[in-house]
């Protein structure tokens, strides 16, 4: 099985970039136009303050998805190895990380939810000669329900330790 959660990144990306244009075409119509009158009117705000709850709004949005920790998630066991490729959203160069598992040596996994469910946490566990490697733990919360399923089931099928 081979999958990655690409489409629901792009969608998130493309989201943050689309509401950013559209708060600044608001915020620059508000002050260069005629039309803070009208909002004025309508809401009893100042264009100030709209401008303020429109940009608190939006950074609020992305701080969501970075409280989240959003990540994009490559996963492929076709060959004889297990392949995991993940990296948090981030603005500036976010770490990307690659798991390489022979199968024979997956020993299992084990997953955590946060306090809040905002995300949850997997970790792989292989065996190497006598001693257990433990991999860094990533966020799967970006899956789809589908995806994730996916994703467990296979590493189900895989692990030594039932």
């Amino acid at each position: 099985m081979k999958f990655d959660n690409g489409s629901t990144i792009i969608g998130i990306q493309m989201k943050k970039r689309l509401y950013a244009v559209i708060i600044a075409v608001v915020i620059g119509l508000l002050f260069t136009t005629l039309l803070h009158k009208y909002v004025t009117d309508f809401t009893g705000l100042s264009r100030g303050v709209i401008a303020i709850i429109l940009t608190v709004l939006y950074v609020g949005y992305i701080v969501y998805y970075r409280i989240k920790r959003t990540t994009f998630i490559s996963y492929n066991d076709e060959t004889s190895r297990i392949v995991v490729r993940h990296y948090l959203l981030r603005m500036f160069d976010p770490p990307k990380n690659s798991y390489e598992i022979p199968k024979d040596q997956f020993l299992k996994y084990e997953l955590k939810r946060s306090r809040f469910g905002l995300w949850e946490e997997l970790t792989l566990y292989r065996i190497t000669g006598q001693k257990v490697a433990k991999y860094p733990p990533f966020n799967i919360s970006s899956l789809t329900k589908e995806q994730r399923e996916n994703l467990l089931g296979s590493l189900n099928f895989f692990k030594l330790e039932k």
